[in-house]
């Protein structure tokens, strides 16, 4: 059955690999979940996605796919099977809404980038195109597959599909990412990540000296670099309790993480918890002390945000945009090149007192709690969607 499209209100069709209920695939889901609530009552949002979650055989339960349905927020979204995963789905469903505008949320995706903008080139559509790289133009993204992703590029750019659409970047640093890629003559609108709407209440934790309860939180993959975190921690002479939670993508990589741990000193106690949904992680954060991801690259980073939100300091790479945590008392962000920093830091964070921690830990609320206040991103959002 043909689904009815209000003719009145401005139409956005958001292309995502991935979306609620859905959880494994991390930022992602949270970026795209997060603004179509917030812009729900604004715009007709219409999300189209897969009828499943990341690295899942099985579909959502309670969902009905390949058809339109709308959800307690007003969100019309359009679940596809992979039987229906098609150029013809695609078109179709942008025939069906005519949207104004199209949004895609991924670089690299064949289903829902590539064949949305194969109809831009053919001209199935009137819509304008805004395309977010969700920092997969970023060099530490592109070294993981890199000729495809190369080929990807360069055929991107002899089609001319750069000078056809507009990108999104969340930051300076992707802003740049984005015209080394394709030129400094490509459109590119500067808006921040939608971020968690508030702060969670913040819950004190015990912190004894020479005792530290560390989190990771992130898909298990190279890109997000947990062996080098494990690999630190064998150096720390602290008593170090590190969770691990997030989906396996690659069992290999797993795997040299597992050996890894095997080879760390009695002091190291190292527990993995699998994928957890999003609306359990708050209670984790809370019961740890620091916040761990040596990422190679993040345009936002929404696990490292919420540690903040749940008021924890964190301990990151300096391939992220926040920066200079440790002159804000919120945290380290340190080089790759360094490897000492990181197992430095982790005996620093063991070492403090109740007032050491709670200092960060108050420090990083009280950042997330202003970065919310004023960052106004719904009227940002609003005008991206509406200005082209």
């Amino acid at each position: 059955m043909k689904h009815k499209v209000d003719a009145t209100g401005t139409r956005v069709m958001i292309f995502v690999d991935w979306f609620i209920p859905g959880y494994k695939a991390g930022g992602q889901i949270q970026s795209c979940a997060n603004l179509s609530l917030a812009l729900s009552k604004d715009l007709d949002i219409y999300v189209v996605t897969t009828d499943r979650d990341y690295g899942e055989q099985t579909a959502y339960e309670g969902i009905k796919a390949d058809q339109w349905g709308r959800n307690k927020d007003g969100i019309n979204i359009y679940y596809i099977s992979p039987a229906a995963l098609s150029y013809k789905t695609i078109t179709t469903l942008l025939q069906e809404v005519q949207p104004h505008t199209v949004y895609l949320n991924s670089m690299f995706s064949f289903t829902f980038t590539i064949l949305p903008l194969r109809a831009l080139i053919f001209r199935k559509t009137n819509a304008a195109f805004i395309l977010a790289p969700r920092g997969m133009l970023q060099r530490g993204a592109l070294q993981f597959k890199s000729s495809k992703k190369k080929l990807f590029l360069n055929l991107f750019k002899w089609l001319g599909i750069s000078k056809k659409i507009t990108f999104h970047a969340t930051d300076e640093t992707e802003l740049a990412d984005i015209q080394n890629a394709f030129g400094k003559e490509v459109k590119v609108k500067l808006v921040g990540d939608y971020h968690a709407a508030k702060v969670a209440a913040f819950h004190l934790l015990n912190k004894n000296k020479g005792v530290l309860q560390c989190l990771f939180v992130s898909r298990i993959v190279e890109k997000k670099n947990l062996l080098y975190a494990i690999e630190q921690l064998a150096s720390v002479k602290a008593q170090v309790y590190f969770t691990i939670i997030g989906p396996v993508e690659s069992g290999a990589y797993w795997e040299q993480c597992n050996k890894a741990i095997a080879r760390l000193p009695e002091n190291i106690k190292v527990e993995y918890k699998g994928a957890i949904p999003n609306h359990d992680l708050g209670n984790y954060y809370s019961n740890h002390h620091l916040f761990v991801l040596p990422t190679y690259g993040e345009n936002f980073g929404h696990v490292i945000f919420d540690a903040f939100v749940n008021g924890r300091p964190v301990l990151i790479s300096d391939q992220t945009p926040w920066r200079n945590l440790q002159a804000k008392k919120m945290g380290w962000d340190l080089s790759l090149s360094e490897p000492d920093s990181f197992s430095k830091a982790i005996e620093t964070a063991a070492q403090w007192d109740q007032a050491g921690f709670d200092e960060y830990a108050k420090n990083a609320y009280s950042f997330a709690d202003n970065f919310i206040a004023t960052s106004a991103l719904k009227q940002k959002y609003i005008s991206l969607f509406t200005a082209n």
